[in-house]
């Protein structure tokens, strides 16, 4: 039987959650599937789960490897994959059975590399409201000005989420080699900013959310990561190589205004997540960020000019490194 669509799912201690998941996956309408599973290291029952499903039915697939992060894990899946299309699905999310029919329809009738849908956030925990989110735009150059930042917080006019995407296996293949397996914040920008640059047309299934992105207690309560800076500079890196790379528009102040957004993120997690530590050590945690050198020049030179007046503020104060406002406007606004 023909494979149309490969459906990779990287796995890491997702024993609560992959049975629901692969449920999801198995009940999809296109007949013409194959699903691999990832086993990334698991420390729990995820890899005996994994081998029951494939000893269940011939079109699954897994694969063991050692603990080498995210983009090793689905690097691993597409080298095995047999489908014209790769999709992919997180262990701890689930799917609406017509998803990767929709989407492979849309793939060929529109002749499309990048096939892209919404999805919907759920929570876990019931006093958080389910939201949905999807892009609005189909056309690469309508969203070069705003596709890493629009000029406010977090305006990513592309939506990184690797998990709405279904795309041309033939494109991954070309491409992977620019998504570094070293980056461990903003994995999924890195992917699709990649795929975006390099595909020559992109089509959207409009209003269409059937990817449910499960959000669980431990997702939305983790510890606070004190190499996140080390990270995040990894990320900026990586992506003015690979808008270098695939691109001749300029995506310098978006990378930098990125880059900016997600250290105020980690400033004010350093506060609201590390919560047992002294003022002084707060104060000193955050000296060492707002003097970073990168973290200077992102002050003085980003064109963030869309930002809410708390959001300049809050920028403003890192610029002077008043770190006693920083912590009681973190305080005041997380309520800790």
């Amino acid at each position: 039987m023909a494979c149309k669509v490969s459906v990779i799912i990287p796995v890491f201690n997702g024993e609560k959650y992959i049975r629901r998941c692969m449920d999801s996956v198995l009940k999809q309408t296109l007949e013409e599937i194959e699903v691999i599973l990832v086993d990334d290291g698991s420390k729990d029952k995820s890899p005996f789960i994994c081998d029951e499903y494939a000893k269940s039915q011939d079109h699954i697939k897994v694969i063991h490897k050692n603990n080498g992060g995210l983009t090793a894990a689905w690097k691993t899946g597409v080298t095995m994959a047999q489908g014209d299309y790769i999709g992919f699905v997180d262990c701890d999310d689930y799917v609406e059975q017509e998803m990767f029919e929709t989407m492979h329809d849309k793939a060929i009738e529109s002749g499309a590399q990048i096939v892209c849908c919404g999805l919907r956030h759920e929570y876990e925990d019931h006093d958080h409201k389910p939201w949905k989110e999807q892009m609005d735009v189909e056309k690469i150059d309508e969203l070069s000005e705003r596709l890493i930042n629009d000029g406010s917080f977090m305006g990513r006019g592309l939506q990184p989420n690797r998990v709405t995407k279904l795309i041309s296996r033939e494109l991954i293949l070309k491409n992977m080699y620019l998504c570094d397996d070293r980056v461990s914040v903003g994995e999924d920008v890195q992917f699709s900013l990649t795929m975006f640059l390099s595909a020559q047309k992109v089509a959207m299934v409009k209003d269409y959310y059937p990817y449910i992105y499960w959000m669980n207690s431990s997702s939305m309560t983790g510890a606070y990561d004190f190499s996140y800076m080390e990270k995040i500079s990894l990320l900026k890196e990586q992506l003015i190589k690979i808008t270098k790379k695939l691109s001749s528009y300029d995506f310098s102040n978006q990378i930098i205004n990125d880059y900016l957004c997600l250290t105020v993120l980690n400033v004010k997690g350093e506060i609201y997540k590390n919560k047992k530590v002294s003022y002084k050590e707060h104060r000193k945690n955050l000296q060492d960020i707002c003097t970073n050198k990168e973290v200077m020049e992102a002050l003085q030179g980003h064109t963030l000019s869309k930002l809410t007046l708390p959001e300049e503020l809050f920028i403003f104060f890192m610029k002077k490194q008043w770190y006693a406002a920083i912590i009681i406007a973190v305080k005041i606004y997380f309520h800790s």
